[in-house]
């Protein structure tokens, strides 16, 4: 069987890698956007799951209703940009000397429109399946909106403490709490609408500002950061944003004038769950 595995997987290898040697060399020449081809391309085959597998319209993962608000996503975009280019031009202020200005006019409109089409797919299937896939897969084992919202989030911290290559406390806070927001987010919309203008504006920003020179290849952004991660400042890096995106999500509720937060959220039926009772009980049936 592992024979049969490995002869087919080299088969799919053959097929692909002149594919992505003819983009990647020839279409897609900027090296941090092959960083998020593969990506892309993942992208459009959990589509073709979605409509061929399950049958479905690709627009029932993103909303439950009649159709995409984009003037949504578009305003979202913009005003979670103001929150993302404040914390970008503190940690340029706060850390000058790790920070190159790179402007090259050429290099950095071909980043900013291909960057702009790759981000954007790869948007699409980040939240397509991190939040519309689970959050609905999760739904049909679990009712409660906040177990949900638990679940699903649990789910993409697994994978991404898997897939990330550094390790540390406050990496990991920051990771759990960036899962849980985006996901208040998807109930708060009831659609993914908001998760999609904030991942994006994120994704696109931090691509055409800052270039990391220790992990990616360098890019034709606007500045170089050749800062290790475990040199950056902690209250900088990761409790700022975690303040300043609790205060975005009470912004996304008076903007839109969400009156029932609490119940879209789960709030109300995390106070009607006695936790402590709950607790005593799992207590009680142990001891038998």
């Amino acid at each position: 069987m592992m024979v049969g595995k490995k002869f087919l997987a080299e088969k799919i290898n053959v097929f692909l890698n002149p594919i992505y040697e003819f983009l990647t060399n020839y279409i897609i020449p900027i090296g941090v956007i092959r960083y998020y081809f593969i990506e892309v391309l993942y992208c459009f085959i959990f589509v073709l799951l979605i409509k061929f597998l399950h049958n479905r319209e690709v627009k029932t993962f993103i909303t439950s209703r009649n159709k995409i608000i984009f003037p949504r996503i578009l305003l979202v975009a913009l005003t979670f940009g103001v929150v993302i280019i404040s914390l970008i031009s503190i940690e340029i202020i706060y850390n000058q000397e790790a920070y190159i200005f790179n402007f090259k006019p050429l290099g950095f409109l071909e980043l900013f429109i291909i960057g702009f089409f790759i981000i954007a797919i790869k948007t699409l299937f980040n939240e397509l399946f991190f939040r519309g896939y689970l959050i609905q897969f999760c739904s049909v084992y679990v009712r409660k909106k906040w177990k949900i919202i638990l679940l699903s989030s649990l789910l993409v911290i697994s994978y991404k403490l898997f897939t990330d290559s550094i390790f540390d406390i406050h990496r990991v806070i920051y990771i759990v709490f960036v899962a849980i927001f985006f996901n208040i987010l998807v109930f708060l919309g009831n659609g993914l609408e908001i998760a999609l203008g904030v991942y994006f504006t994120n994704r696109f920003l931090a691509l055409v500002f800052i270039s990391e020179s220790w992990y990616l290849p360098t890019s034709d952004a606007l500045f170089v950061n050749s800062l290790h991660p475990a040199e950056m400042n902690i209250l900088l890096n990761y409790y700022l944003p975690i303040v300043l995106h609790i205060i975005y999500v009470f912004v996304i509720i008076r903007t839109f004038k969400i009156k029932d937060w609490r119940e879209r959220i789960g709030i109300d039926e995390i106070l009607e769950y006695n936790f402590i009772k709950k607790i005593k009980n799992a207590i009680e049936i142990s001891k038998k």
